[in-house]
């Protein structure tokens, strides 16, 4: 009897195969396991539309892990049948724009998809409790990220350096947020801290210049604490204000109570430079050198050289 191929799917690791029709069961080419050629079949023509499908032999997935991928596509579909997408498994794809992950996944491990430079979009179903240390950091062009309302650890680092990313929803079920998971992204606006977070590591927000408004729980801010060094403060001048959620917004008045807290820095920055504005302009008026204060001869200061007149 003649050979009829005919294209299938792997059930067990989602490779796309060819399997003789005319026999019962065959194997796969890729996992080596024994499989029903009709079901093979049959689960070949399930389609979801809309989706991009990516060729299953780029995964490699062992026992439910996703350690690595191989493929060249610009729009990845992970498998259906990954629990962990495991450590730099796309780390430095760099021309991945955008990754579907699905609900079966549970865990992201370390690195997995850092510096994917030119990765624009991540869609990530319920389902991923974890977010490993630097999953997505150097992910310059992620500019927005929705994390599912399943997620319960943010680690370390998570999004560090994220350059471009205005805009993060943290959901409620997120319990834990790793040391530095937001540093570095510069292009962040405002971010709400939901209430259920219990634990925030060390300036999580380190190099944000852009952040406005912070939203969190008062409890919270007041616990973030190390000695005199308040973990959340670190370059953060451009901050108005912080909301807490009974609704009291903190203002630079309330800050002038608190030691290194990001608002203190400012008010304390505006003060100073209104009073240096001040000496100057009476430095000036008893013939002084308005920068130092100086003796001024020939309209040029003797101590430090700056030209008067």
């Amino acid at each position: 009897m003649a050979i009829e191929l005919v294209a299938a799917k792997c059930p067990c690791c989602g490779a796309d195969i060819m399997l003789d029709n005319n026999l019962e069961s065959g194997f796969c080419q890729y996992c080596g396991s024994r499989i029903l050629v009709q079901a093979a079949v049959a689960f070949q023509r399930v389609v979801v539309e809309g989706t991009v499908k990516t060729k299953s032999a780029d995964f490699i997935i062992k026992a439910g892990r996703l350690e690595s991928y191989n493929g060249e596509d610009v729009d990845a579909v992970i498998p259906s049948n990954v629990i962990i997408i495991g450590e730099g498994s796309f780390a430095e794809c760099i021309g991945l724009k955008s990754i579907t992950i699905p609900n079966s996944v549970d865990i992201i491990e370390k690195a997995a998809f850092s510096e994917c430079v030119n990765l624009e979009s991540v869609k990530m179903h319920k389902g991923v409790t974890i977010i490993g240390e630097l999953a997505f950091s150097e992910c310059n062009s992620l500019t927005s990220v929705e994390i599912p309302e399943s997620v319960v650890t943010i680690g370390d680092g998570a999004f560090d350096e994220c350059s471009n990313l205005t805009s993060v929803t943290i959901p409620e079920s997120v319990v834990t947020i790793g040391d530095s998971a937001f540093s570095g992204c510069s292009s962040l606006t405002s971010v709400i801290i939901p209430k259920s977070v219990t634990s925030i590591g060390r300036h999580i927000f380190s190099g944000c210049k852009t952040l406005t408004a912070l939203t969190m729980s008062k409890s919270l801010y007041y616990d973030s604490y190390d000695g005199d060094k308040h973990l959340i403060a670190d370059n953060l001048k451009a901050l108005d204000s912080i909301t807490f959620y009974d609704g009291e917004e903190f203002g630079v008045k309330e800050a002038m109570l608190l030691p290194e807290c990001p608002l203190k820095l400012k008010f304390e920055e505006a003060i100073y430079d209104e009073k240096k504005k001040d000496q100057a302009e009476q430095w000036k008026k008893q013939g002084l050198c308005e920068f130092c204060g100086g003796p001024i001869r020939f309209h040029k200061c003797k101590y430090c050289g700056h030209h008067q007149y």
